[in-house]
């Protein structure tokens, strides 16, 4: 039986989607209150989702940062830390960089 008309989903929107799911997790796991914060800073100051994350990593970035200050890091490196084992595209390796401030 031929697959013709399956979708190919592209590398990158599948790392965006995995992304999304590790930001979302890690968010979680500290607490549902420091989700719908961060999830309602994206929203209201940026207009977008965790999703989105994946091509404007500084939204998540500014907004880790604007809600916790210097704590922000305790959160970035929960997410890098998830990220270890992932083999890491471009976007994603510039998506570290930004949140962890090893911007080039």
């Amino acid at each position: 039986m031929a697959l013709t008309n399956v979708p190919v989903t592209s590398h990158s929107s599948i790392n965006r989607d995995m992304l999304c799911v590790v930001i979302e997790k890690v968010l979680l796991g500290i607490s549902n209150e420091v989700y719908s914060f961060v999830e309602k800073k994206l929203a209201d100051d940026y207009h977008c989702k965790f999703i989105d994350c994946y091509e404007n990593p500084e939204f998540l970035y500014r907004a880790l940062k604007e809600l916790y200050g210097n704590n922000y890091t305790e959160i970035t490196k929960k997410i890098t830390d998830e990220l270890e084992n992932v083999v890491l595209d471009q976007k994603l390796r510039k998506f570290i960089d930004v949140i962890t401030c090893k911007q080039t």
